[in-house]
């Protein structure tokens, strides 16, 4: 006895849909027509309907796939439009906080996720700072990220770009955050992790795809190149402007012999030059334990109170002094360096970052030079490195002033009595004859005379 076969209706619909099993159907349209060509070859009766169901399955398979290649060749020209543009948007700016800002939001539209952030490394003491914040549930700008925590920690640390499903499943998440999928990608220039990208969207139904991470990797490398270009471009820069602030401090120094006017000019230089509230220039004698000038700048330097030789000996001020060093205090440690009373007082005061730069010459301390920041910002490296180099020509330049001063103390003062000798006497006189002629004023001259002076001079010299 022979195998019974299988009906015609069920070779057809299994012809059908073997034919069709390949093809990526996914819109409602495609799917709609192949289930309909299903039932058309199932329902198919003899051989010569069979064969033209099966020939019309054929061309409509052919369809269905080119349709569909249609339309992923036109979103993948849709996204190349987009980053194109994106790319001659991002390569053309070089404001760094522009840029920045622009770069996040093209990553955002371009993924249509909620929101993102754009963390960038600090290579000095790796640490990891949001610099951008997009259409999160609060503004994370400025957060401190360790490296190798969270998302974006881990993702700066490995180089390697992450897919996350349930954001709440991974260790180190911000709390309370609302959003579900996150995504993040590295960016890199130049064989140097500059930061990353991080992408997150709310809803429950969206997850990121490996597709959309080879795209926003794509995006992310452009975009890395723009930021590297940009911050070239703001170190060149901040370099040609510090050494033109050099060169014009230098000259202000070397042009000024008046030891306050020097001082006052230096004070309103570094003001104009550093991210700097308030500015102090201190010159002290460390034997006598006196404070000789003490000099304020900057736009709140109203808020600053002349304090005794022990509370700056007790302060920062003390510990460069004895060290002969520069020191860097940051706005939100207290600083071991200073006395609790000092730490007290800066804290409710709330004072910012702290730079304190020795003023040397040739190892003599002649004082300080401190700039405090708003509160909230801190100090860079660079900052630190321009204050310290001012502080270098201040220091010869007060030391020459002070010299001036002392030769000119000395060709017009008598050495033991410290009072005007002949040449500032005659100096004096000429000056007051003019000015009384010039007023039709009276003058007149006292002389006075001790006697017996010679046995005071034989006795105690002259």
């Amino acid at each position: 006895m022979g195998k019974i076969g299988k009906p015609a209706e069920k070779v057809g619909e299994e012809a059908a849909s073997n034919m069709l099993k390949n093809l990526k159907l996914s819109s409602p349209i495609d799917r709609f027509l192949s289930d309909q060509l299903i039932v058309y070859t199932a329902l198919a009766g003899g051989k010569s309907e069979m064969k033209v169901a099966l020939t019309l399955a054929s061309q409509i398979a052919v369809a269905i796939e080119n349709a569909r290649l249609f339309t992923e060749e036109r979103r993948r020209a849709n996204i190349m439009s987009a980053l194109q543009a994106t790319f001659t948007d991002i390569t053309s700016e070089l404001d760094l906080n522009t840029l920045l800002q622009a770069i996040l939001e093209r990553a955002v539209g371009l993924m249509k996720s909620t929101g993102g952030d754009l963390a960038l490394l600090n290579d000095s003491d790796n640490t990891i700072t949001i610099a951008v914040c997009h259409n999160m549930d609060k503004d994370y700008t400025g957060k401190k990220i360790t490296l190798g925590k969270g998302a974006i920690g881990r993702v700066v640390q490995s180089g390697d770009p992450i897919l996350i499903d349930d954001y709440g499943t991974l260790d180190g998440h911000f709390d309370a955050h609302p959003w579900k999928c996150v995504m993040v990608v590295p960016l890199k220039a130049r064989d140097r992790i500059l930061g990353a990208i991080a992408l997150v969207d709310s809803s429950e139904q969206r997850k990121f795809s490996q597709d959309d991470l080879q795209l926003i990797s794509l995006f992310a490398q452009q975009a890395a190149i723009a930021i590297d270009n940009a911050q070239l471009f703001e170190l060149i820069s901040a370099s040609l402007s510090n050494k033109q602030t050099l060169y014009q401090t230098a000259q202000a120094l070397i042009a000024t012999e008046n030891l306050s006017d020097l001082l006052k000019d230096l004070v309103e230089q570094v003001a104009s030059t550093l991210p700097a509230v308030q500015v102090i220039l201190i010159t002290l004698d460390t034997e006598t334990g006196e404070i000789d000038n003490y000099v304020i700048g900057g736009n709140q330097s109203h808020q600053i109170s002349r304090v005794s030789y022990q509370e700056l000996m007790d302060g920062l001020t003390g510990w460069v002094i004895l060290n002969r060093k520069p020191a860097h205090s940051h706005f939100s440690k207290p600083d071991p360096r200073e006395k609790s009373y000092i730490q007290k007082f800066r804290k409710e005061q709330q004072v910012g970052s702290m730079v304190v730069v020795p003023l040397l010459y040739r190892q003599e301390i002649l004082g300080t030079l401190t700039a405090i920041h708003s509160t909230g910002n801190d100090y860079t490296q660079t900052d630190l490195y321009l204050l310290e180099t001012i502080a270098s020509h201040a220091a010869v330049a007060i030391k020459n002033a002070q010299l001036f001063k002392y030769i000119q103390e000395l060709a017009e003062t008598d050495e033991l009595t410290k009072t005007n000798n002949r040449r500032q006497l005659f100096a004096l006189g000429k000056r007051e004859f003019n000015h009384a002629q010039r007023y039709q004023q009276p003058l007149s001259a006292i002389m006075l005379d001790i006697d017996n002076f010679k046995e005071v001079n034989d006795s105690h010299g002259h």
